[in-house]
């Protein structure tokens, strides 16, 4: 039985308990041989997928900093392509299908961890990004781990920055009446944002971070002067920390319009559709994603019987993109179709409640000149 296999095989029995997860991270650093690797490569989305404990085994072998899995499949992706192209084509897929189920299956966007940052070094997006390899099949594999694996980060960074802002609002930090001045880093986030091109590329991530590092060391010292003081009224930080968000998720739908545009502009085949990721953020309704994307979402919806549940479900995690009021309607009979055939369907019952509460913040008020807005 390869190393792969045994790994697989102790992670399954239910009784397993600390002592079997030590174990289990002495077998993978075993795994020196290149053949042994890949196998253990290959087989991730499939012990995620099947076994019910197997993301917190996952993520407990990830943390492992002596074992540096995330880093070892990221380098096993770059060297992948320069290998016999059969081999390349396996390599490749098997090292980005790795990496998309341990983004779906292991991170959660509620947590005070960067977890994404812990388990992969600075070296991955970069790699992501200039990884080339011709063939539609890699391409869809490579767009949508690349989208999921920055949108993750940027998720990470949202929580980061909203913790502080209710921390210091729970000390009475307030908003301040000024504008202060934008800091260096802002403008350097904005640059990649507000331009002819916008782009959320391995620059604009590396900005953020150094942008949020310099919010948390503010954060930081204000939380020890303010220790048994009377804290003051107002503080520049909270407005760094507004603007942060924003562009956050200004960040966020940049990277989703970028992966619909290039994704959907032709009805890709299945081995895309099951790439496909959720748009997992806290969508600011005045943030619009483009009519066309908007659009091009609606005429997938609408073929849900040509794709796999999955992908179908997951797209329906992504109406929050809708201010159309036509789409907005048009969709609400297709997700009211698919109910009568899948009545007890989660992401059909969300999707359809989302939809209703966007189709009320559509509706004219009484006075005509006016648009209701609700309270996110």
């Amino acid at each position: 039985m390869s190393a792969a296999r045994e790994i697989s095989a102790v992670a399954k029995i239910p009784a397993r308990e600390s002592r079997d997860k030590e174990a289990l991270c002495r077998t993978v650093g075993s795994l020196s041989d290149s053949g042994e690797l890949a196998a253990f490569i290959e087989g991730i989305p499939g012990f995620l997928v099947d076994d019910i404990s197997g993301a917190d085994i996952m993520k407990h072998i990830l943390r492992d900093k002596n074992l540096n899995l995330g880093p070892r499949i990221v380098e096993k992706l770059h060297i992948s392509v320069y290998r016999d192209p059969s081999e390349a084509v396996r390599g490749t897929i098997s090292c980005l299908g790795a990496i998309w189920h341990i983004i779906v299956y292991c991170y959660r966007k509620d947590t005070p961890r960067n977890d994404i940052e812990e388990w992969f070094n600075e070296e991955t997006l970069p790699v992501l990004e200039t990884l080339f390899y011709e063939g539609p099949i890699i391409g869809h594999y490579l767009l949508s781990t690349t989208a999921a694996f920055t949108s993750s980060i940027l998720s990470s960074y949202m929580f980061s920055a909203k913790s502080m802002e209710q921390e210091l609002r729970h000390l009475g930090v307030e908003l301040p009446w000024a504008v202060s001045e934008p800091r260096l880093e802002q403008k350097r986030v904005e640059n990649y944002l507000f331009n002819t091109s916008p782009d959320v590329t391995s620059g604009c991530i590396m900005a953020l971070k150094k942008w949020l590092s310099m919010l948390y060391r503010d954060f930081t010292a204000i939380k020890a002067h303010m220790d048994g003081q009377q804290p003051p009224s107002t503080d520049e930080l909270i407005q760094s920390l507004w603007a942060f968000q924003t562009l956050v998720n200004e960040a966020q739908i940049t990277v989703y319009n970028d992966f619909l545009t290039k994704l959907l502009s032709d009805f890709p085949p299945y081995e895309a559709l099951v790439t496909f990721y959720r748009l997992d953020c806290d969508h600011d309704p005045s943030l619009s994603v483009s009519l066309y994307n908007q659009t091009r979402l609606v005429d997938f919806l609408r073929a849900y019987d040509d794709m796999s549940s999955v992908a179908f479900e997951q797209l329906l995690g992504d109406v929050v993109i809708l201010d159309n009021d036509d789409l907005i309607n048009e969709t609400i009979d297709i997700v009211a179709d698919y109910l009568n055939d899948n009545p007890d369907n989660e992401a059909a019952l969300r999707a359809s409640s989302t939809l209703i509460e966007q189709k009320d913040r559509q509706r004219p008020s009484a006075r005509g000149n006016l648009w209701i807005t609700q309270a996110k």
